[in-house]
């Protein structure tokens, strides 16, 4: 009984620690995020201008206000497009830098994972200032090169339909080393005997890769998707900077969250800002309990 008495007290103990630990962090985050999620909810329901002043309750005019105009569905639509294509892309070329990298194809594996990972930890910005030089229609180097094979320039930063795929570029180019270093933790987590007992069993490289190691790196996985879709909906750096001309406002690529932002910072509107930023909410919400939902199934 006095085993079981000091084990139990010792428990206790051990689990007052642990909260005492994660106590501040705890707080910390519920005043930095749950706080001003509550806050802009409360105040999606009134007409409120950017000095804090509020006219009066305006209920749902705010959501509908919003969802009637055609320059957020451009953004949702938008929005909805790149995450698609970048959550994909990103994800893809991260697998197969991380099957290069544990497969040993280079020498020093080391110096390439430092390459790789480089664009992670540069400033967006600049990086973005730099690959639109790169598209630029009269000096980009990208034009150069079609060019020099004999491909007419291309407008990347200029025509709307097509502006979209820079900025897609510069995102996968972004992320992909961070995809990378955590695909390749899963592939060393699992057992080089699962692939030994394959080989012996006559299975090809793919059959190896798609019966062993997809259905392995699916915890994974699942956990770059979501990353990757909360962080591409989001997307707003980029997209403002590459479809920015010298005086233009960057609407070129409409985004939700740049549509938040000229609500709030243009139109001074606080209210359909807070009424938009609900919705995005609403929106990461439905798309990553969906992504669990299909993981699950």
């Amino acid at each position: 009984m006095k085993v079981t008495e000091t084990l139990q007290k010792k428990k206790v103990m051990d689990n007052l620690f642990v909260f005492s630990m994660l106590a501040p962090v705890i707080v910390g985050f519920l005043i930095i995020r749950f706080i001003p999620i509550g806050h802009t909810f409360v105040y999606s329901f009134y007409e409120r201008n950017l000095m804090g002043e509020t006219a009066g309750f305006v209920g749902l005019s705010n959501y509908t206000s919003i969802l009637s105009e055609g320059p957020f569905l451009e953004a949702v639509w938008n929005t909805l497009y790149f995450t698609v294509l970048t959550t994909f892309f990103g994800v893809v070329f991260g697998v197969i830098l991380a099957l290069m990298v544990d497969s040993h194809l280079f020498r020093n594996t080391n110096i390439f994972q430092s390459l790789y990972f480089l664009p992670v930890v540069i400033s967006l910005v600049p990086a973005t200032l730099i690959w639109k030089c790169l598209f630029d229609y009269n000096y980009g180097f990208i034009n150069y090169m079609l060019s020099f094979i004999g491909i007419e320039r291309i407008e990347w930063l200029i025509n709307p339909k097509i502006c979209i795929y820079p900025v897609i570029v510069v995102s996968v180019w972004k992320v992909v080393g961070y995809n990378m270093v955590i695909f390749l933790v899963g592939l060393r987590a699992i057992p080089r005997m699962y692939y030994e007992s394959m080989e012996i069993d006559g299975a090809s490289g793919w059959q190896t890769f798609w019966r062993l190691t997809v259905p392995l790196l699916k915890p994974i996985t699942l956990f770059v998707l979501v990353i990757s879709l909360i962080n591409n909906l989001k997307v707003f750096t980029q997209a403002f900077v590459m479809s920015q001309a010298f005086q233009g406002s960057g609407e070129i690529v409409r985004t939700i969250v740049y549509v938040i932002y000229q609500i709030a910072f243009q139109f001074y509107d606080m209210g359909g800002a807070s009424a938009s930023a609900m919705l995005l909410l609403v929106l990461v919400f439905v798309l990553t309990w969906l992504q669990f939902r299909i993981a699950k199934d």
